[in-house]
Order: C-alpha cells, then sequence, then structure tokens
C-alpha cells in the first residue's frame, strides 16, 4: 500500500498522470455534462432529459473507471506476479491491499463529480419527502449521499471487473476494451432508460436481475422521479406563467400526472393484476451494495488460485 501511495504522490511525470487520472478525471467529464444539462428545468418537458442524464452518469463513471483501471493497475498487476512466485505475500493481500489504497481517490473523485451534477442542477431542491413537513438541509445532503454512494458503486463494481479481466490478459487495453462490451451490454440491459424494463423480453427481463445496473438505475430512477409533484407545470404559450396539469390531457403536453406516473411506463411499481415491484429505494440501494462486495470476493478468489501454464507464460518474461 505504501508503495501504491507512494507511485502515485512522487510528483513525477508518472505519478501526475496516476494522480491526474484518479482524481480529476471524473470531476472533468461531470462538468461538461453538467454544461449540457444546465439549466435542468422543473417541467414535464425534463422527463426524458432526466432520464438521460441518470444513463449518463451511470455511464460516465462506469466506463471512465475502465479507463482509470486499465491504465493504472497494469503495472501493480505485473508486480503481483512477480512478488507472489516469491511467496512475499498472496493473491487475497494483494486484492485487499489494491482496493484500500485505491477507496480514497475513487470516493474522493465521485464525490466530486456527483456535487457538480446534483447541486449543479438543483436535484436537491427535489428530493423525495420534499413536501413533508420539516423537510430540511439534512434531507438534501442525506438524498446527496445516497446519490454518490451509488455511483461510486457502481465506478467500484467495474474497477474490479476490469481487475479481474486484467488478471487473464496482459494488454490493458485488451481488458478494457473487454470490460467496456461487457459494461455497455449491463447499461443496454438493466438500466431501464434506452430500454425500459417492461419493454422488455421476458428472457432479457429476468437477465436483468444480475446486472447491477438493474438496481443502481432503479434507485436514481425513483430518487428522481417518485411522488414528484413538480413535474407536472409545462411553461405556457405566453412564456410568463406555468399551466397547471389538472388531468392527464397529452394536447397540452401534459402526458403524465406526475413523476410516479412516468415510472409506470419505465417499471413495474405493483398491482392487483402484476404484484412485481422494480422500485424499493433502499432495497435497490442495498443490493448494488452486494454486487461490488460480491465482485470483490470474486476477485479474491481468482487471484488466489493457482493459474494455469498458458497464462502465466504470459508474464513470465
Amino acid at each position: 500500500m505504501l508503495r501504491t501511495c507512494d507511485s502515485i504522490f512522487n510528483f513525477r511525470r508518472s505519478g501526475l498522470k496516476l494522480l491526474g487520472l484518479k482524481l480529476f478525471l471524473l470531476p472533468m467529464f461531470f462538468f461538461v455534462l453538467w454544461n449540457f444539462y444546465f439549466p435542468l428545468q422543473a417541467t414535464q418537458q425534463s422527463l426524458v432529459t432526466r432520464t438521460g442524464l441518470i444513463f449518463n452518469c451511470l455511464a460516465g463513471v462506469s466506463l471512465l473507471s475502465i479507463v482509470i483501471t486499465a491504465s493504472t493497475f497494469g503495472v501493480f498487476r505485473t508486480r503481483y506476479y512477480q512478488e507472489s512466485r516469491e511467496g512475499i505475500y498472496g493473491g487475497a493481500t494483494f486484492v485487499f491491499c489494491q482496493t484500500l489504497s485505491s477507496l480514497p481517490l475513487s470516493a474522493l473523485s465521485v464525490c466530486a463529480a456527483a456535487s457538480i451534477i446534483f447541486w449543479g442542477l438543483g436535484l436537491g431542491e427535489h428530493c423525495v419527502n420534499c413536501a413533508a413537513p420539516g423537510y430540511s438541509t439534512t434531507d438534501q445532503l442525506w438524498q446527496w449521499f445516497l446519490f454518490f454512494t451509488v455511483l461510486w458503486a457502481c465506478y467500484a463494481f467495474v474497477e474490479h471487473q476490469t481487475m479481474l479481466l486484467l488478471l487473464f490478459c496482459r494488454s490493458s487495453f485488451s481488458a478494457g476494451i473487454a470490460s467496456f462490451y461487457c459494461t455497455v451490454t449491463y447499461l443496454l440491459v438493466g438500466s431501464s432508460t434506452l430500454k425500459t424494463l417492461v419493454g422488455l423480453p421476458k428472457w432479457l427481463y429476468y437477465v436483468s436481475y444480475v446486472v447491477i445496473f438493474r438496481y443502481a438505475s432503479a434507485f436514481l430512477h425513483e430518487q428522481m422521479f417518485r411522488d414528484k409533484e413538480y413535474l407536472v407545470n409545462l411553461p405556457s404559450r405566453n412564456e410568463t406563467a406555468q399551466i397547471k396539469c389538472i388531468s392527464n390531457n397529452a394536447q397540452y403536453g401534459c402526458r403524465y400526472l406526475n413523476g410516479t406516473h412516468y415510472l409506470q411506463e419505465r417499471y413495474n411499481l405493483g398491482n392487483i393484476k402484476n404484484p412485481v415491484d422494480d422500485l424499493h429505494l433502499y432495497w435497490n440501494f442495498a443490493w448494488t451494495f452486494a454486487f461490488v462486495a460480491g465482485l470483490v470476493l470474486l476477485n479474491v478468489l481468482a487471484y488466489s488460485m493457482p493459474l494455469p501454464n498458458f497464462i502465466k507464460s504470459k508474464f513470465r518474461e
């Protein structure tokens, strides 16, 4: 762990590159993303925009996690192969130390990135239970914390997925490409953005249960849309007032009664005819982190097992 920290904070060109990738790449991307979405209107016209924002946040932290891990982890992986053959330490110690040394910088980077979107677009002004008596700044901070930690869980999951692929692929580029294709597939199947969950074929709907983005995206959708009464207003023709959508009248652009009504077209919300409910806020939050814990455990087992000779031969020189 000390050696890893020394390689990052050595203030040489290699160290500055590692620090820049790990600390500043995500906030820079999210700042660019913020410029495309600001200002985010609190109207029904922003419903699809908000869904796109969720997709871009999930895709941004995940795909940039691949870039960061593939660019920085390869050298430590190669050193592990050399030192493990000498019996200095094992795979479990290696994965634990890499996870622990990566956690502060990744958490700080995702925290800064999530703050740019959450506070910069005013998502904290319209949180869950925002109309409840006694709603305070503490509630906004709690919603920001949940938003940030879900994005960080996606970052950590894809980071460990790339680490697992680097166990078998000597080329960081090849491992990054493989991780990229896997992650894009997860996003297409489970995020309910480009294709809604209720619109998936039955077999793909059940496959989505083993995809982390199903739970992360469902959490973010529920946090952003559930019981959002402010999403019923649209700008009037004279641009000086708001039209109140009293009924579901699509003729005037008021297609949805509120945010929950919008979610019904993307998720199963549970009713007498269909008891399946895809939206359980804290249940989805817990499952997101369960996937991270499961992949960390898988990495520990994979790095601890003896490798076949055809893989060892890739790293002998």
